[in-house]
């Protein structure tokens, strides 16, 4: 039986937790200096805004900005309401008339149609690693004199810009919209998440296949379950359906079963169909398929969020375990408890990004790597 020890730690980090819910809803560059970014919480909790920014970049040489710093930047303040939209417009905005004195004023909305506009956790040169979503591409002025709203079934960010995700709309349209439309810069209509509230989903190994598992604990007009699986975590394929009650106010358990992982890391994702055609995307999860005698250390899963589970092959008699990032910096270090084979550590204060675990005993050192989403 494996002991488990939970290490717990505290940190103050400005007292809020970063949204999947914050999106670019609207981008209008229209004549003179009337220029508009409107942001969106589609998220179904309020949104601490003191964590985000807003960075433009203007006419960048390319769209691998890592490293640069933005030409100008917005600190975002304040609480934005589930479904609640944010406008902010250039400081020389005068039309249209009412958005704009709606509407919050910076100089990172002076963009001309060529620039590159980021919603981000970070204001500097770390801005474009750091970024959650983006409008805009380098090399072209694709965005002069013109507006485009995001479509209604993108409800969550996405860190590389995806003109399938904007419909556009005319100036005239945007200028003479009513309050309450699309079109109309302070409102945005989106489609709030699918009614089914799938409360988990997990992947377990055995010795000759891995078994997915998710629970619901409520279904409404619900049709099936898709399970996807990818070798690299990016491409995935369908591997089967599972149908489901389709109505229910029950906790109900789901399975499904792959025969044929391979050897090393699988990635798996749960995407849930109504009966209407509309789909959600859940979590990606992996699990290493393999022998533990190959090696001595594991992380299970290797795509963190805020907990990151480390396995040994055998109880740990003494030592210590080291986190580093890329650059060899270290970021954290624990002394670990011997007899103990499996470790949780609190990771949700890291930046996003690869990082290095390292165990050192008396006279051993071995490492694997984790990807802090």
């Amino acid at each position: 039986m494996k002991h488990l020890l939970t290490f717990l730690f505290f940190f103050a980090f400005n007292g809020f937790m970063l949204s999947q819910g914050l999106i670019i809803s609207q981008y209008y560059e229209g004549t003179s200096s009337n220029k508009f970014i409107e942001i969106t919480n589609t998220s179904d909790a309020d949104i601490d805004l003191s964590g985000y920014h807003l960075c433009l970049f203007s006419n960048p040489a390319s769209n691998n900005l890592t490293g640069v710093s933005p030409s100008s930047k917005e600190d975002l303040v304040g609480t934005l309401a589930s479904g609640e939209t944010k406008l902010y417009r250039y400081t020389a905005t005068t039309s249209p008339e009412n958005p704009a004195g709606n509407s919050t004023s910076t100089t990172a909305c002076n963009f001309n149609g060529n620039d590159i506009i980021i919603i981000s956790t970070s204001n500097g040169t770390d801005a474009w690693t750091n970024r959650t979503d983006v409008i805009g591409i380098s090399g072209s002025y694709w965005g002069k004199d013109k507006s485009f709203y995001r479509n209604a079934n993108v409800i969550t960010p996405n860190a590389e810009y995806n003109p399938n995700e904007w419909t556009e709309a005319s100036l005239n349209d945007v200028n003479n919209a009513t309050s309450g439309t699309t079109q109309y810069l302070g409102s945005h209509t989106y489609n709030s998440p699918l009614p089914t509230s799938v409360v988990a989903f997990d992947v377990k190994r055995t010795e000759s296949a891995i078994i997915s598992q998710w629970t619901t604990l409520s279904e409404e007009n619900n049709d099936y379950f898709a399970v996807e699986w990818s070798t690299d975590g990016i491409d995935f394929t369908e591997l089967g359906k599972v149908n489901s009650l389709g109505d229910s106010r029950e906790k109900v358990e789901y399975s499904y079963t792959h025969t044929n992982p391979v050897k090393g890391y699988n990635y798996y994702r749960l995407v849930q169909y109504d009966k209407g055609g509309r789909s959600e995307k859940f979590n990606v999860v992996s699990v290493l398929f393999e022998q533990k005698v190959d090696s001595k250390i594991y992380i299970n899963p290797n795509i963190v969020y805020s907990n990151l589970k480390v396995e040994f092959s055998t109880p740990v008699a003494n030592g210590r375990l080291h986190i580093y990032d890329t650059q060899g910096k270290l970021m954290n270090s624990y002394v670990l408890a011997s007899g103990i084979d499996v470790f949780n550590f609190d990771v949700s204060s890291l930046p996003t990004g690869q990082y290095v675990v390292k165990y050192l005993d008396n006279d051993k050192m071995v490492s694997e790597r984790f990807l802090k989403k």
